[in-house]
């Protein structure tokens, strides 16, 4: 069975997020304003396993090992399909 999981990655909150301000200085600046902006990154994995659950833990294996920094970054995953 093939699972569609998505790796949602962004910068820690207490990480200063340079992209994520300069994205609300623009807002800001075009009248857009919002009350907080943090930019990150958005990875589909399609995931062979017996189940949802094992394809879960491969994602995650995968995202420990290389898809994102535990010193200045946080994930999620999301199971899409």
């Amino acid at each position: 069975m093939n699972v569609l999981i998505e790796v949602k990655v962004l910068p820690r909150p207490e990480i200063l997020d340079v992209q994520g301000r300069a994205i609300m200085q623009t807002l800001e600046q075009n009248q857009q304003s919002v009350e907080d902006c943090r930019y990150g990154k958005c990875i589909r994995l399609s995931v062979s396993a017996e189940n949802v659950e094992k394809a879960k833990d491969k994602a995650k294996k995968i995202a420990e090992f290389i898809l994102y920094n535990p010193l200045t970054e946080t994930y999620e995953l999301n199971v899409i399909s």
